[in-house]
């Protein structure tokens, strides 16, 4: 957890609105969350992200920053030990992932009194390739095979 710690974050600054949008994964849920202020890490001000910009910015500063919150989903019978060095252990590869089509890692809330572990993206408002892929009606007259 150490070397994550300038990553940490306050998990009561970051909310979810009733009519956020959520994706339901095997071992997590993500949710569209948002955040006052700046992605304040230890020192670090970021506030990029999709264009250039993460969140919505006036006059007079940051607004709400929108995140992608991956919430870990914990059993009642789950050791939390684990399940948070499991999400360490995903957080640390994270953080060394640099690519410019993989989302960057922001950071990570943890709570284990209250069962939070939480990891932290920047919010892309089309979600993933498949989400995006079936938005649209493509025509694609070859079959791709990935």
């Amino acid at each position: 957890m150490a070397k994550l710690a300038h990553r940490r974050l306050d998990p009561g600054r970051i909310e979810f609105p009733e009519d956020g949008r959520e994706f339901r994964g095997g071992h997590a849920t993500v949710s569209k969350g948002c955040m006052r202020g700046s992605l304040d890490t230890g020192g670090s001000s970021e506030a990029l992200g999709r264009s250039g910009m993460l969140g919505r910015f006036d006059m007079h500063g940051p607004l709400d920053i929108e995140l992608a919150v991956k919430k870990m989903r914990i059993a009642e019978d789950t050791d939390l030990e684990r399940a948070l060095g499991l999400a360490v252990r995903e957080a640390q590869f994270l953080e060394g992932l640099m690519h410019p089509n993989i989302v960057r890692f922001k950071g990570f809330a943890e709570d284990i009194s209250n069962g939070i572990i939480w990891l932290v993206f920047p919010w892309f408002d089309n979600g993933n390739l498949k989400d995006f892929v079936a938005l649209l009606d493509w025509e694609i007259p070859e079959r791709i095979s990935l």
